[in-house]
């Protein structure tokens, strides 16, 4: 009888010392207040403290430790959690029973919080785009304000911009706007004798059309043949000059032909100017021009396209 007393003294030890080694274990591995530890304390409540029999005083004292962490974990009336512990006895709430608590929200963390070893430090948000202002309305009645008119830019004319250095003005006066010139071939209707071998056809035409001619127009031949041997003109500087002095340009026709006129004329064909037998007459003419020194239009042998004069393709030989 004493021996089985002694047997069941000598279990229940060493059921208290693996109780409260897995007690400790359950507190080193899970912390306080985890469910492990509070499975173990029920479990061992439940195997050796719940009989009739009163247990062996080391089997009480772990009985009792069992029922305190228990009730604890139960609450005064078994249903919740209870009031918690302290020291190394303080349990927990469950994850079960706990209420969660959720993180705070990214944008209210602080910048400065510490960064755990192994993360990557967070890229820095873009700065936000400007948002543009809403014009002002006016109130009602109350007058815009506006900018006053800029100055109109100045264009200068060719006249007056100004001329960069180390180039030379335009000689002569610019010539007027929208102007053209115009003239007239006066015979002897008006006075006569046509000009300019009389200025005063001239003066009664520019009467009549009430506007000064810009050109005045005549013309002469090669050569005088109404008697022989055959007698050349020269450059008309005089006749030329008194145009100038008029205030008109000469507009000179020259033909190669002589006086009296005919269609046939052998002795003036084109072929004969081409071959250069009038080539001394017309370098005269041309030095005579050179020293008047003066411009004028020259007109040689127009309307060649017809057959009515002797220079004229198709008569007088010309092919």
């Amino acid at each position: 009888m004493i021996q089985r007393i002694q047997g069941r003294a000598l279990i229940a030890c060493l059921l208290a010392v693996l109780g409260l080694l897995a007690i400790a274990a359950g507190v080193v591995s899970a912390g306080p207040g985890s469910p492990r530890r509070l499975s173990a304390a029920a479990r061992i409540e439940g195997a050796h403290c719940s009989g009739s029999q009163a247990p062996a005083p080391a089997l009480s004292r772990l009985c009792n430790h069992a029922r305190v962490a228990s009730s604890r974990h139960r609450g005064p009336h078994g249903q919740g959690p209870g009031i918690p512990a302290t020291g190394a006895e303080a349990v927990v709430p469950s994850a079960a029973t706990a209420t969660p608590t959720s993180p705070p929200p990214p944008e209210l963390e602080s910048e400065s919080a510490p960064i755990s070893a192994g993360m990557e430090p967070p890229a820095p948000e873009p700065a936000p785009a400007p948002v543009p202002e809403a014009p002002e309305t006016p109130e009602p009645g109350a007058p815009e304000a506006t900018e006053p008119p800029s100055a109109p830019e100045v264009t200068e004319s060719p006249e007056t911009a100004p001329i960069a250095s180390g180039t030379e003005p335009p000689s002569g006066p610019a010539p007027a706007s929208n102007s053209i010139y115009w003239g007239a071939w006066i015979g002897e209707q008006l006075t006569g004798t046509q000009a300019p071998w009389d200025m005063g056809a001239v003066s009664k035409f520019e009467q009549m059309t009430k506007k000064p001619m810009s050109l005045i127009h005549f013309s002469a031949p090669f050569a005088d043949c109404s008697s022989s041997p055959c007698s050349f003109h020269k450059f008309p500087s005089e006749e030329m000059q008194d145009i100038r002095q008029h205030g008109s340009i000469p507009f000179f026709s020259w033909a190669s032909q002589s006086t009296p006129a005919s269609v046939d004329e052998p002795e003036f064909q084109l072929a004969d100017v081409i071959a250069g037998k009038y080539d001394s007459y017309i370098r005269e003419f041309a030095e005579g021009a050179k020293e008047w020194g003066h411009p004028f239009f020259l007109r040689f042998n127009w309307e060649m396209n017809g057959n009515w004069f002797e220079w004229s393709e198709g008569v007088n030989g010309n092919q």
